[in-house]
């Protein structure tokens, strides 16, 4: 559902572009913890994700969550394609190697400018990303009925199996294109596959999703860009409406943020994803807690836990795997046993009961 170069490095074995190398894991408020192996990851890497059902049957039901083929019909699909490629070829790959030229914005970001074509086909790339993500519920962005089927249509009056076609239909439609207003952000091009996103929110006002480097806004109705409802960790106050909304269908902006004010950004999400998470970790660590303490783990205790797991100096695709969490769990019960063994008062039970060999996260 969403193209394989916008999000592989953050969800794939060792960082790689390729399809059928991902290794990630989704944690749930309740039920287990899912994880999807690709078809070519190597035997001794599954056997880092601890429990992993590799029996046929337990293969037949790893089903990447990410990836939904045949969606579309195979005309659509050539159709989508094409908008695909494009913005890969004259557009993704230029930004990731900086040959775009750029200048400073008001708020020290830099700015690049997407002129004619390469406005109109971003613009449909974007709008087609959004609707198959609202489409797929990939992530919690749900687009309202009425906006999605007119993304839809739009996608169909502008898009063609030939390049050439959907670029001359584009043009025709620019306007239309335009009534939907987008903003484009870049984080800093960062290296460090541990600080890599997959986001999503349900919220309006505007829409958003995080895809690895792209952050982007789809605005229902120009009326909206004056009166943002969520401030997005402090996105919305960042950027100057002025150099990232452009009222020219012939002009698409993309402001591309410093690594100082991409890793601000990154420290608000975090903050929201221990928030998210914390309840997770009542759940799965409590009852482990109580048995070796005698008492449950106090909300701050649940934060510090929590805090870890968000921070660990992991990738992205693995930091909510069984491994990780057991390995925060256990060393900090243990960082717990040796100051209570300093000061006379020893565990119910053995420190044994959770050595990583041998801890369990409970399965509800």
């Amino acid at each position: 559902m969403i193209p394989a170069f916008l999000i592989s490095s953050a969800i794939s074995f060792g960082g790689t572009t390729k399809r059928d190398y991902e290794l990630m894991t989704m944690m749930k408020n309740s039920g287990p913890m899912e994880t999807f192996v690709g078809r070519k990851v190597l035997p001794e890497a599954i056997k880092t994700v601890k429990d992993y059902d590799l029996s046929e049957e337990g293969l037949s039901t790893n089903v990447n969550p990410n990836v939904r083929d045949y969606f579309f019909c195979s005309e659509c699909e050539k159709r989508i394609g094409v908008i695909e490629d494009y913005f890969a070829r004259e557009i993704h790959d230029k930004l990731e190697s900086g040959s775009i030229e750029v200048q400073k914005g008001d708020n020290g970001y830099d700015l690049s400018f997407l002129y004619n074509e390469k406005s109109w086909m971003s613009r449909l790339f974007f709008l087609s990303i959004f609707w198959r993500v609202s489409l797929a519920a990939y992530l919690p962005l749900a687009l309202p009925a009425k906006v999605e089927n007119k993304i839809r249509l739009l996608i169909h009056e502008c898009s063609d199996v030939d390049l050439n076609e959907t670029m001359d239909k584009s043009k025709g439609k620019k306007e239309d294109l335009l009534a939907f207003p987008l903003v484009i952000t870049l984080f800093s091009n960062e290296k460090d596959k541990t600080k890599r996103l997959i986001y999503g929110d349900q919220y309006r006002f505007p829409h958003l999703f995080i895809l690895n480097r792209y952050v982007a806004f789809l605005y229902e109705k120009q009326s909206h860009i004056n009166n943002p409802v969520n401030t997005y960790f402090g996105l919305t106050a960042l950027l100057n409406k002025e150099d990232v909304i452009s009222k020219d269908c012939d002009l698409l902006p993309v402001c591309i943020l410093t690594q100082a004010q991409t890793e601000s950004i990154r420290q608000e999400i975090f903050k929201m994803m221990i928030n998210k998470t914390r309840d997770t970790v009542r759940i799965n660590f409590g009852k482990v807690y109580e048995k070796l303490f005698g008492s449950r783990p106090t909300d701050d205790i649940i934060y510090t836990i929590t805090h870890r797991i968000v921070h660990h100096d992991v990738p992205t695709y693995d930091r909510y795997s069984e491994p990780v969490i057991i390995d925060v769990m256990v060393k900090f019960v243990q960082e717990i046993n040796e100051y209570m063994l300093r000061h006379g008062k020893p565990l119910r039970y053995s420190i044994g009961d959770i050595h990583p060999d041998k801890f369990k996260l409970p399965r509800y």
